[in-house]
């Protein structure tokens, strides 16, 4: 495994990106031995964040709601404005959503091996005759 990512930093190198770049990568060597558990990790990593930037997202979509959209005394044409920013927060909270539910499903099938759920459909493909079937 550390042959392995040795090379790929070898090959980035190679490919122009920086030493400095290089190094930052190399920290996440420390993180988890196994890629499983690295890449378990860097989800449940991933989730939370995205699930702290769908809070803070819905915070500011109620501070614009509160002090801009819900304000009387502010012209039209401005609400507009924030009406538009409001709508565009929301409309990111839903996506956050959306890719949190794909992780989560992407997780889900790494650890539960993929199946998904679903029967494998099997090819169509010629073989062997069973005995009694071929003395018919």
């Amino acid at each position: 495994m550390r042959q392995n990512r040795e090379l790929l930093r070898g090959g980035l190198q190679k490919a122009g990106i920086s030493d400095d770049t290089l190094n930052k990568l190399k920290i996440f060597d420390e993180f988890a031995v196994h890629s499983g558990e690295f890449l378990v990790a860097s989800l449940d990593l991933t989730h939370r964040m995205m699930v702290y930037n769908t809070v803070a997202l819905f915070e500011r979509a109620e501070y614009i709601k509160k002090n801009y959209l819900e304000n009387e005394l502010l012209d039209d044409e401005i609400k507009v404005q924030w009406q538009e920013c409001y709508n565009e927060i929301c409309d990111i909270i839903g996506k956050g959503y959306d890719r949190t539910l794909n992780g989560t499903q992407a997780m889900a099938r790494m650890i539960g091996g993929g199946d998904d759920g679903k029967k494998k459909k099997r090819k169509p493909k010629f073989g062997a005759l069973r005995k009694a079937a071929a003395d018919g």
